[in-house]
């Protein structure tokens, strides 16, 4: 029997899931922006205003505020689940870990400000909080691609070889995202001399870590081909796309559009990744109210 209550939670958990991407991608633009300390150590105020007073202040503040409007989606996410589903539900718990990591999203949020962990600053203690910050946000699109996908499921099974590439597929982006900090905090003017500083011995950590990237991404991606070109031929697609627009910034020297892109595509990536790892099943003997 259908049930319409489910109907309204499977498309406001794709709103949430659409949301909160959109917050990321644009977090993403304010670290790339080198907008990031635009409010300055000031949290949740900028710069001791409630208004911005400049461009990067600007970017930084809208951040701020569909991040503290993303809180408040997933919040009405986690309400609506314990209206529509019954006690110990699948649902429930799914939009109960989604509450979870958005509150940790926003306190890692308000870490960074305050300890000015933004803009040009190079220590280890950032790359350490930006790699956690990465890590939740994968876990915060899974579990909301969850919801979205198992509205009416009872319970989910998991797919091989599949599961082995979500495992991984953190590592790669937490490498990915330490790369993309070096580009950012170390640009260089051309290849050769990119290729130079990651091989130096006084270079900064994140410049030493940048190969592992291009070598991770193209044997995850080969993997993928090998797995998925029969049967998930968009998943294979997908990840042939990933690795040419990684190549494209690499090759262009990183920048600011083309990394947005390879993000898009790296989460999007991750978002079908999900979907094709974990099956939900419907009970149609049992409808919730």
């Amino acid at each position: 029997m259908f049930s319409w209550s489910k109907e309204i939670f499977k498309k406001y958990s794709l709103f949430s899931l659409l949301f909160t991407l959109s917050v990321i991608l644009w977090g993403a633009w304010v670290r790339f922006s080198h907008s990031g300390d635009g409010c300055g150590n000031d949290w949740p105020l900028c710069k001791g205003r409630l208004t911005p007073d400049s461009f990067s202040a600007l970017m930084e503040w809208i951040h701020r505020a569909t991040s503290g409007l993303s809180l408040l989606i997933i919040f009405a996410l986690v309400f609506l689940a314990f209206k529509i589903y019954p006690k110990k539900h699948l649902m429930r718990k799914l939009a109960l870990a989604a509450g979870l990591l958005i509150l940790v999203e926003a306190l890692i949020g308000a870490v960074l400000v305050l300890a000015s962990l933004t803009g040009s600053d190079s220590s280890n203690l950032r790359v350490a909080v930006l790699a956690f910050h990465l890590i939740n946000s994968l876990l915060l699109v899974a579990v909301l691609t969850l919801c979205w996908q198992n509205a009416f499921s009872e319970r989910i099974t998991v797919k091989k070889p599949h599961i082995y590439f979500v495992c991984i597929f953190p590592i790669l982006a937490l490498t990915g995202s330490i790369a993309s900090l070096a580009g950012t905090l170390f640009p260089s003017e051309s290849l050769i001399q990119s290729f130079l500083l990651d091989f130096l011995p006084e270079s900064h950590i994140t410049l030493k870590l940048r190969p592992l990237h291009p070598l991770l991404a193209l044997g995850f991606a080969a993997f993928c081909l090998i797995a998925f070109a029969e049967k998930k031929k968009a998943l294979a697609g997908m990840a042939l796309i990933a690795v040419c627009s990684g190549i494209a910034t690499l090759i262009f020297l990183s920048p600011t559009w083309l990394k947005l892109s390879h993000l898009f595509i790296a989460y999007t990536f991750w978002i079908v990744l999900v979907k094709n790892t974990f099956d939900g099943h419907p009970n149609h003997k049992k409808t919730f109210p």
